[in-house]
Order: structure tokens, then C-alpha cells, then sequence
């Protein structure tokens, strides 16, 4: 059975509850990991359950920056899936970065191949989760989902290449956390994930 390493706070106890509706639906674990309950030394306990995984779930929770090591601890793990060669021998793991429409959070990531904005009260949500974990369990990796949208970061200092799984008008760089919108029209996939603000984008403060 195919596992997907999760990270998220410990404190955010509510995040669970989503993603495990829509692994019970599959035959792909979930490994949660959460630096506040790592067995030591926690850098080889990440290291070789990393190797383990099919990909990385970063779960932006109101609480994941409470604790600095946890935001460090995230950091370590985004460095060793990029340098993975799981992701059909092209160098690194995927990266999914799921945020809640319902909490955006300041954080920056800097690597991700995946961003995904989610309303945990949405079925269709769940659903869309269990299609993604799918993929992993039958060894079709995302690339192949037709709802993802391909975006490069239009910022000269971050230009981030990833997907994007929502239907947004405007929304935050996972990865420099600067607003980013589409300047042209955008053929949008048929059935991509809606959430009810599409104007995402938010100006945080000293981001410029």
C-alpha cells in the first residue's frame, strides 16, 4: 500500500479529520508527522520515512508557524523530497501544499509542484482528495489529472513553477506569498475545485 508523508501542527487537530475521510476510501496510508512527537534523532526518523513515501502533504494549519521547530522541521523535509528521485526518476518527490479557504496562513514554501486551496466543509473537496490519492495508489501520478493548472509564478525574484487544483481569480504564491492573478483569460479545466471567494489573493504585511 502506497503512503503519502503528512506534516502538519499537532495543534491543528481539526486538519485531520478531512484527509482521513478521503483515505478510508482508499488503499493509501497516510503518515502523519508531527515534529512535537518525532522518535529521535528526528532528522534520520524524516529521512528514512520519507524514503518510504510516494509523496509529501504540507498542511498549512493556523498553527503551524506556533512553533518554531515545526516550521524548520517542514523546511528539512521539503529539502529531502526535492532531491528524491521518486517522482518517475525526474529528481524529486511531489510536494502538495494544501491550504484552507476557511484559514489562509503566511507561510512560505519553497519548493512545492502542487497547490491546493480546499473548503473542508465541501464533499466535493473530499472527493477531489480521494481522486488525488487514487492516482498515487494506481501509480498515476498527477500530472495526468486534467483539473490541474499549470502556473509559473509571474514575480521576477520567485517565478515557482507548479499546479494549481482551484479555480481562483487571485490568490497568494504558495511559495514568495505575493498576490498572484491571471493577466489573460484562462481556458479553466471542466470540474476543478471552487471555493466560494475566487479573489484568494491576500496583501500580507512587509510581502512586496
Amino acid at each position: 500500500m502506497p503512503s503519502i508523508f503528512v506534516t502538519h501542527s499537532r495543534y491543528d487537530t481539526a486538519i485531520p479529520t478531512f484527509f482521513d475521510k478521503a483515505a478510508s476510501m482508499v488503499e493509501t496510508s497516510l503518515l502523519y508527522v508531527e515534529w512535537e512527537e518525532l522518535i529521535t534523532p528526528p532528522w534520520k526518523y524524516i529521512r528514512d520515512k520519507l524514503k518510504d513515501c510516494e509523496a509529501i502533504f504540507i498542511i498549512k494549519g493556523p498553527n503551524i508557524t506556533r512553533n518554531l521547530y515545526t516550521s524548520n522541521w517542514i523546511s528539512y523535509e521539503i529539502g529531502l523530497a526535492a532531491h528524491s528521485n521518486k517522482r518517475t526518476g525526474s529528481g524529486e518527490m511531489d510536494v502538495w501544499v494544501f491550504e484552507s479557504s476557511q484559514n489562509p496562513v503566511f507561510f512560505p514554501v519553497p519548493f512545492l509542484t502542487d497547490y491546493v486551496v480546499y473548503d473542508p466543509d465541501d464533499p466535493n473537496h473530499i472527493q477531489y482528495l480521494r481522486y488525488i490519492l487514487e492516482g498515487y495508489n494506481e501509480r498515476k501520478y498527477h500530472h495526468k489529472l486534467p483539473e490541474a493548472i499549470s502556473v509559473t509564478c509571474g514575480h521576477n525574484t520567485c517565478q515557482v513553477e507548479y499546479y494549481l487544483h482551484t479555480l481562483l481569480k487571485s490568490w497568494n504564491c504558495p511559495s514568495c506569498q505575493r498576490i498572484s492573478q491571471w493577466t489573460d483569460d484562462v481556458s479553466y479545466p471542466d470540474q476543478p475545485l471552487r471555493i466560494s471567494n475566487e479573489m484568494y489573493g491576500f496583501d500580507y504585511p512587509g510581502v512586496v
